[in-house]
């Protein structure tokens, strides 16, 4: 483990919230970056870049930050005092903010470690990141030597060349410099890209904002490299100024965007929600509380009609529901039901759904 004490408190104090970081600490994130750069060359952190491991620590992350109260206990962390506001998202990553912090979540790939981040980075000087579960920091070997340098040392198999040509007058006006060399490999690595159409360009700057390609360009015009190369120049001049307004501000609305991003089949159990009901005298059966007459058998289809059936993405939120009647006397359950082919959803307050037409009722979650 290195030394860099200074840097990680920095960096940590930046967070600004211990459950974040221990939240960042269980699901294994990396942070890497500009804000490690910033850290090693004296200037203040803009943002915070997260990458992750995997799907599921991507989910966990997402599920803590919106508070939907459906993890078990073990990963459920009390994010409630910080509020880290939703901004918006694009194919490439998800921005929450909050008083000066900008948590961008990086999702269009995923990495086992740290060092397979930089193969997508630009430039060495940003190939620096954070492990948030050993605590430690990771560089490429000539990260320290080009940060202290100022020099732009090019990766050819850079994600994002046309970016990487953009930020280089960026990066002279803070003294860097850059090879004739090196400038060449960017060059060459844009040249490898295949763009014929709006949508092309706009996936080869990487989503920049939170922005979709008809908001970026005008598409109105015919698509050729001058008037793309036109409209590039005057995008980076420009795009700061703009206001960002997503649609989207519930978990759910936003997992299935991002399931649609990453090509994700809906799993089986994805149609899976969860109820609290009453337990009554005869086995395998329960009932509504506020329909005394309406019964849940299990094996059996249920129907809600015009009301539909109020239930819950996951057990601890069905367990969380309260009603002035609810009392823990060891009446109450909570039920799996299952989606049918003839189902619509409806989005309730509280993270509650409403689901209308037949209804599986599978099985009695034990505790």
């Amino acid at each position: 483990m290195n030394n860099f004490i200074f840097e990680k408190k920095k960096l940590l104090n930046h967070l600004n919230n211990i459950e974040l970081v221990k939240l960042l600490k269980k699901a294994n994130c990396f942070i890497a970056g500009g804000a490690v750069t910033s850290l090693f060359s004296g200037k203040d952190i803009n943002d915070i870049d997260v990458y992750f491991k995997d799907y599921d620590s991507l989910n966990l992350v997402l599920r803590n930050l919106f508070g939907t109260n459906d993890m078990e206990e073990s990963e459920f962390f009390d994010l409630s005092s910080f509020s880290l506001i939703y901004t918006n998202h694009t194919k490439k990553s998800i921005l929450f903010t909050k008083d000066g912090l900008n948590l961008q979540l990086i999702y269009f790939k995923f990495f086992n470690e740290a060092k397979d981040i930089f193969d997508t980075f630009d430039f060495t000087i940003n190939m620096g990141a954070y492990d948030c579960a050993k605590e430690d920091f990771v560089f490429h070997d000539d990260f320290i030597k080009d940060v202290a340098q100022r020099r732009l040392v090019v990766n050819p198999n850079t994600s994002f060349p046309i970016i990487s040509l953009l930020r280089i007058d960026k990066y002279r006006q803070r003294g860097y410099q850059i090879s004739r060399k090196d400038f060449v490999n960017l060059c060459l690595a844009t040249n490898r890209l295949t763009i014929d159409n709006w949508e092309h360009l706009a996936d080869a700057i990487g989503g920049m904002y939170g922005y979709s390609y008809t908001d970026l360009f005008d598409t109105t015009k015919e698509f050729s490299i001058d008037e793309a190369i036109n409209q590039l120049l005057k995008l980076e001049v420009d795009l700061e100024s703009r206001a960002t307004i997503s649609e989207y501000r519930d978990y759910y609305s936003l997992i299935d965007s991002v399931n649609i991003n990453l090509k994700i089949q809906p799993k089986p159990e994805d149609g899976t929600f969860y109820k609290k009901v009453w337990k009554t005298e005869l086995p395998d059966v329960f009932t509504s509380y506020y329909y005394k007459t309406f019964k849940y058998k299990l094996g059996e289809t249920v129907n809600g009609g015009q009301m539909g059936i109020w239930a819950y993405k996951s057990i601890r939120a069905a367990k969380l529901h309260r009603t002035s009647s609810f009392a823990d006397d060891g009446k109450c359950a909570i039920i799996a039901v299952k989606l049918t082919t003839d189902n619509t959803i409806s989005k309730d307050s509280n993270n509650a759904y409403r689901l209308f037409g037949n209804i599986q009722v599978v099985e009695e979650i034990k505790s």
